[in-house]
């Protein structure tokens, strides 16, 4: 059908100058109204299925719109198509009508009637019968008949469905005649093909309060039957349908997600405005040249495409519809441009792969040349490699890569478009890699406490009995015999001959007193000691390393500092052999730069130091954290810390005695710790601005 009507084109007065030009196409409820720019010699036509008048103006061009918009009147929808030096206006229409062309000052005005009536004064066309049927290959006998659908609009209800949607409610007396609705500026463009509208439900609906999209709704009797106009406010979509005498529009807000759903649910999202079909036994052909005009999409059809479909679609997407056709018919679609190429499956595949056996013939004959490229950045021989690996290479069968190490080059012998396609990769490629300087903060404080407080108590006592017997008390029994052998030579001071150490019942002193009190008391024989000791210490400390490292995205870059600490190990033959260990902080990193510039660290961060020496190894007390972080660049992050305590009390006393309340003190010990350390570790990623300049890509092409 399409070829036919662009064969009519062609055919109509060829070689015309354009003598005239359109300038406006109005609808109105008697039929259309051309308005001209001049003068032209119009011809008209009609189709079937849809049902359709064509008027042709030749010589005449169009300043209009492909697709006006249609208000009022019979016809549903409008195309204007100017091609050849001539202008062509197709108006759709609900149903068969007769028809007559008229000119006037202003232009052509097209008089329309059902069939059966007048469609009003006019002139009658020439040549009509013969156009249309040469054009359409088909006859118009079947608009002979008259209408049968006939219905009366009974009532209008609104009401608030679900989801807020806005439900039109019509109870139709009759059958009714076919139901066209159509997407309108104001809304949406209701019309009931052969209905009736009383003169008392002629008017404008406000359904403002039912809080749905939709606002008002007109009710006019126009030309054929009833012709409602619904506003609706903002992006909606609608549904239509029938059930016994009464007809419901129910229009709801645009559900946005529904496309982005079926996205990720793997099924096709549909987008194209929304038609109705309902046709049986209809050409495919014939469909197909439907929905480009209703699209305006241009289409080539392969003379491959055949057959019929028996179809009732309603308020589908035009897209949907053309998928579920080309499904149904084995048939595929390609995009050339903006032109459109439908054809079998099979066929397609065949017109592909013979362009691509073409190409690689084509190919296999073109010379072959050579050219250096220089790599500034990157290695020449790891950009080398990218463009002759097996998967995505940029080399064909023919093609060869080498790489001059000293220079940083690399020669490529290939096809002219494969060197294009190699320098381009090498200019994507060679960039100045972007650097990151990282900083590490490690912070270990201490806060330590202990008070220490001890004491020495003794008691000695020399004494002789009427018997001749000597008596010492002492603290230990060497005191005791130093006493008693001074007591036994006569000796005047053999108590105070006792050391003083050997006087100590109780010696609990402190190791290094800060302080020390002793008091002795002599009467006579009997001496008492008694020494008090104490010690206090505080050690506060803060040790903060601060290790820094910069290195390229994506490459890692490590730093130590410290010791190595020697030791002897044996063998199993008993040979000694030096040994070392590793004390040392150290950071590890690797960074990712985001496109967003955020920073992803891959860390190992440790902070090593000598410990105790067990059978002379020493130990190596550790503090290491692994981990990965995303990071804004300049901000600071605490990655880790370890937070330690330590509290104790230590007690050393005499049994029993150091028990007692008070005097309980002069025979025990007492020690009391309290120590505390954290550990804290703090990264902040800096991106180094100032990246060199970079040169083009510099090529040298060789002659052969």
């Amino acid at each position: 059908m399409r070829r036919a009507i662009l064969t009519s084109l062609a055919l109509l007065g060829a070689g015309a100058s354009q003598a005239a030009e359109l300038t406006g196409v109005r609808a109105t409820d008697e039929g259309l109204h051309l308005a001209l720019d001049g003068s032209a010699e119009p011809t008209s036509f009609t189709l079937a299925d849809p049902h359709r008048v064509v008027v042709d103006l030749p010589g005449t061009g169009s300043s209009v719109q492909r697709h006006p918009e249609v208000a009022e009147g019979t016809v549903r929808d409008l195309r204007v198509i100017e091609a050849g030096g001539r202008t062509r206006v197709i108006a759709t229409l609900p149903g068969p009508h007769a028809h007559r062309l008229r000119t006037t000052e202003e232009g052509v005005r097209l008089a329309l009637g059902r069939v059966g009536q007048d469609p009003g004064p006019g002139e009658p066309e020439t040549g009509d019968t013969d156009i249309g049927t040469s054009a359409a290959g088909e006859s118009n006998a079947d608009e002979a008949g008259p209408s049968t659908a006939e219905a009366r609009l009974e009532g209008v209800d609104f009401r608030r469905g679900e989801a807020g949607a806005g439900e039109l409610k019509l109870a139709l007396s009759g059958p009714g005649g076919e139901v066209d609705i159509r997407r309108h500026e104001a809304g949406y463009r209701l019309f009931i093909d052969g209905a009736e509208v009383p003169e008392g439900q002629r008017r404008r609906y406000d359904v403002r309060d039912f809080a749905t999209p939709v606002e008002r709704v007109d009710v006019r009797q126009r030309q054929g039957g009833a012709h409602l106009l619904v506003h609706a406010e903002g992006e909606t979509e609608h549904r239509l349908h029938r059930l016994d005498g009464e007809l419901t529009l129910a229009v709801s807000p645009r559900a946005d997600e529904e496309p982005a759903q079926a996205e990720e649910d793997g099924e096709a999202a549909y987008t194209g405005d929304h038609l109705s079909f309902d046709v049986r036994d209809a050409d495919i052909r014939s469909l197909l040249f439907r929905i480009g005009e209703f699209t305006g999409l241009n289409m080539v059809v392969s003379d491959s495409v055949q057959g019929k479909l028996t179809m009732h679609l309603e308020n589908v997407p035009w897209d949907q519809a053309l998928d579920h056709i080309l499904t149904l018919k084995g048939l595929g679609m390609r995009q050339d441009g903006d032109v459109r190429i439908i054809a079998p499956q099979q066929e397609l595949l065949d017109t592909e792969s013979k362009r691509l056996k073409a190409e690689q013939r084509r190919d296999e004959l073109v010379p072959l040349e050579k050219t250096t490229l220089q790599v500034n950045y990157a290695k020449a021989a790891d950009i080398a490699s990218t463009l002759r690996s097996e998967e995505g290479g940029m080399l064909s069968e023919r093609g060869s890569v080498r790489v001059d190490e000293r220079t940083n080059k690399i020669l490529i012998r290939d096809t002219p478009a494969n060197l294009r396609s190699a320098r381009e990769l090498v200019e994507e490629l060679d960039v100045p890699v972007q650097q990151v300087m990282i900083e590490t903060r490690i912070v270990i404080a201490n806060d330590d406490f202990s008070e220490d407080l001890g004491t020495r108590f003794g008691a000695s006592h020399v004494s002789d009995t009427n018997g001749g017997v000597s008596t010492a008390i002492s603290g230990s029994a060497s005191g005791t015999g130093s006493a008693i052998g001074e007591n036994n030579t006569g000796g005047n001071d053999a108590v105070t001959s006792i050391g003083g150490g050997d006087r100590m019942a109780v010696d609990l002193p402190v190791s290094n007193p800060a302080g020390q009190l002793a008091v002795s008391v002599l009467d006579g024989d009997t001496l008492l000691d008694l020494e008090l000791s104490a010690l206090q210490a505080e050690n506060e400390g803060e040790i903060v390393s601060n290790p820094r490292v910069i290195t390229a995205n994506q490459h890692e870059a490590v730093i130590e500092q410290g010791v190595e600490i020697p030791y002897q190990e044996a063998s199993s033959s008993g040979a000694t052999s030096v040994s070392f260990k590793k004390a040392v902080l150290s950071l590890g990193v690797t960074p990712q730069i985001t496109p967003d510039g955020r920073i992803i660290m891959d860390l190992e961060i440790s902070k090593d130091s000598v410990g105790e020496v067990f059978n002379g190894v020493p130990s190596v007390d550790t503090r290491e954290v692994t981990t990965q972080a995303l990071v804004t660049n300049g901000e600071t992050v605490v990655l880790g810390g370890i937070y330690e305590t330590e509290q104790s009390r230590e007690v050393e006393k005499v049994p029993l005695l150091g028990d007692l309340p008070l005097l309980g003190r002069l025979f025990r010990h007492t020690r009391e710790v309290n120590a505390k350390a954290e550990l804290l570790i703090f990264v902040t990623p800096r991106l180094l601005e100032g990246e060199p300049t970079r040169e083009p890509v510099a090529d040298q092409r060789l002659d052969l």
